[in-house]
């Protein structure tokens, strides 16, 4: 009877516990609706300002830009902001009250936040007319579905490439031209290197740094196992993962290559046996909807970048020309649709992984962008519990939302095409969608 109260006293603290966090959460969206709706009134003003030093500019035929900066000057030291971010929001609002005033609208409603806004401002520069409602009304819809801006900023830049595939690799080839080095001071002695390069070969540089980085850690922990090999000293690796990718891309720029193994501290040259070096490079990897089209030579036809979202295919055949191969999704012959393996089998084979990598393109819980290839596979409905390892129950977590959906009280349900919907602690509910949309589904079993 006492083990029964105290179940009972555990789960009304728990009802009290989701109430008062509900009742938080829903401040802090009301919060969030207030602060959006008070930076577009800003925006919007100081679109208003660079309208006025344009037509005053135009009034007294004087140059506009120094009409426009005479006004900027002013707005930045009464907000105490650089001539340069005022200017930027300036035009920003002058842009929303003249050519998207939808996106404006929603602005100040609440329903999209600043970087949304500058999402969509960005990415539909040079449409016009029609095109431009088009494009707009598009994002808008995916906005409101609880894209985040990453996500929106990706499904846009896919519109964008399948609607004018040439104009994309003429702005990517543009872009190019400006990569560079900067380094900016941090505290404590420190600097950040920043390199300015393609997606592409950013990504696969910060990839190679990880493959290295995985490598090291997993040699000194065979090597604590196997002290004949001498590959580690005695004591154990002590840099985490991100200090360890972070030396390695140090010794990499620096040093001109990098060790077999690395230890810290460092140790005697006889202690280290001779190794193949680590992480030679990294190369391309064919798979996902469209590529084959693209490798073909039809510039009409995208290809994607896991993580990162379309690339043109003059690059897509770049890399492609030095991939160390092409991987074909797992289909079925007859209808082309995604094939599943029903209860047969708990682990997906590597074709299918390979398909719902593919598909979800980064971590499905929202708001998380962690790249798909460094995420789990996790059955939405348990394998114990009857779960399929089909498609439509199989989802991209990373380690810590697989985890926390598996011990809090976050809940989610598949709702087809990929999409997920999450049930919150509280009761509040969010949908996720797939990078790529699959032709459908089949099932094995």
């Amino acid at each position: 009877m006492r083990h029964r109260t105290d179940l009972d006293r555990r789960g009304a603290a728990s009802r009290d516990l989701r109430e008062r966090r509900g009742e938080l959460i829903a401040e802090i969206m009301r919060a969030q609706v207030r602060v959006c709706a008070t930076e577009a009134a800003q925006v919007e003003l100081l679109g208003r300002l660079l309208q006025d030093g344009l037509d005053e500019s135009r009034r007294q035929n004087v140059d506009l830009y120094w009409g426009v900066q005479e006004a900027a000057t002013e707005a930045a030291v009464a907000l105490d902001l650089s001539e340069r971010v005022t200017t930027r929001l300036m035009e920003l609002g002058h842009r929303l009250r003249g050519e998207l005033p939808c996106t404006l609208e929603a602005w100040r409603e609440g329903r999209l936040t600043r970087r949304h806004v500058e999402v969509i401002e960005h990415e539909s520069v040079g449409l016009s007319g029609d095109e431009l409602r088009r494009f707009e009304d598009e994002l808008l819809h995916v906005a409101a579905g609880g894209a985040t801006p990453a996500r929106l900023r990706r499904r846009a830049q896919r519109l964008r490439e399948l609607h004018d595939p040439e104009a994309k690799a003429d702005r990517h080839e543009a872009a190019l031209a400006e990569r560079r080095v900067t380094v900016d001071a941090a505290p404590d002695g420190m600097a950040w290197l920043n390199v300015l390069l393609s997606a592409v070969d950013a990504r696969a540089g910060a990839d190679r740094g990880r493959q290295i980085a995985r490598q090291v850690r997993d040699a000194e922990l065979a090597g604590r196992h196997d002290r004949q090999q001498h590959l580690v000293t005695e004591s154990s690796e002590p840099r985490t993962p991100t200090q360890l990718q972070a030396d390695v891309l140090r010794d990499l720029l620096i040093e001109g290559e990098i060790p077999a193994i690395l230890a810290s501290p460092p140790v005697h040259p006889a202690n280290l046996v001779a190794a193949t070096p680590l992480g030679r490079g990294v190369r391309a990897r064919g798979g996902g909807p469209g590529p084959v089209d693209a490798l073909r030579g039809d510039d009409a036809i995208p290809a994607d970048r896991a993580g990162h979202g379309p690339i043109d295919a003059r690059t897509a055949r770049r890399l492609a020309a030095r991939a160390v191969g092409l991987e074909r999704l797992l289909t079925d012959p007859d209808t082309d649709v995604a094939v599943g393996l029903g209860r047969k089998v708990y682990r997906p084979t590597a074709e299918l992984r390979r398909l719902i990598l593919t598909r979800d393109g980064t971590c499905r819980f929202p708001g998380c962008q962690r790249v798909a290839e460094h995420c789990e596979i996790d059955h939405t409905v348990n394998w114990e519990w009857g779960g399929r390892t089909d498609p439509d129950n199989l989802a991209c977590l990373c380690r810590r939302h697989h985890v926390m959906k598996h011990q809090t009280d976050w809940v989610v349900r598949q709702r087809g095409g990929g999409a997920l919907e999450w049930g919150s602690p509280t009761g509040a509910t969010y949908r996720t969608e797939p990078e790529a949309v699959l032709s459908g589904i089949s099932r094995r079993g």
